[in-house]
């Protein structure tokens, strides 16, 4: 299960949370990191997607290797999420609002000091996320390097 808070300010939105990957017999159970910052307005000029789409610069943390990693990613879905790109797919499945949302971001993602002034949506879900960190750096490179996936007129970031 994966938590993702979405918090919208007056000029961008912010992404963060965890997603919990359980202990297999060969991989450990371990804890990923998950942020992202709003960069629809610099990177996706002129994309063929979808008006309400969103485009984020996308961190993943593995704390216990000391690892991370950054990637674009697309957000759609209205209230619930859909993440998407290469190396990693959200959907959401329950979603928390309001004053719910706001004190479930402070319990369990992260403090924010402030946060009454923004909106915050918390989106509870299913995510896969298949990949080796060395393999996410070097297609995620590509990937910048080439552009984003429809757009035509690209900002690398």
């Amino acid at each position: 299960m994966a938590q993702l808070a979405v918090i919208e300010a007056a000029d961008h939105i912010t992404l963060l949370g965890h997603f919990i990957v359980e202990r297999t017999d060969s991989f450990p159970r371990t804890a990923l990191g998950l942020s992202g910052q709003d960069i629809t307005d610099t990177v996706v000029k002129g994309c063929s997607c979808e008006a309400n789409d969103k485009w984020f610069k996308f961190v993943v943390t593995h704390f216990q290797e000391d690892k991370e990693v950054e990637f674009p990613i697309r957000m759609t879905g209205g209230d619930y999420v859909t993440l998407s790109s290469k190396f990693l797919n959200f959907t959401t499945t329950t979603i928390k609002t309001d004053k719910e949302a706001k004190e479930h971001l402070n319990k369990y993602i992260k403090k924010i000091e402030g946060i009454e002034d923004y909106d915050v949506l918390i989106c509870l879900g299913n995510m896969e996320a298949e990949f080796d960190f060395e393999e996410v750096k070097s297609g995620a490179r590509k990937i910048l390097a080439e552009g984003v996936p429809g757009a035509t007129n690209v900002q690398h970031y």
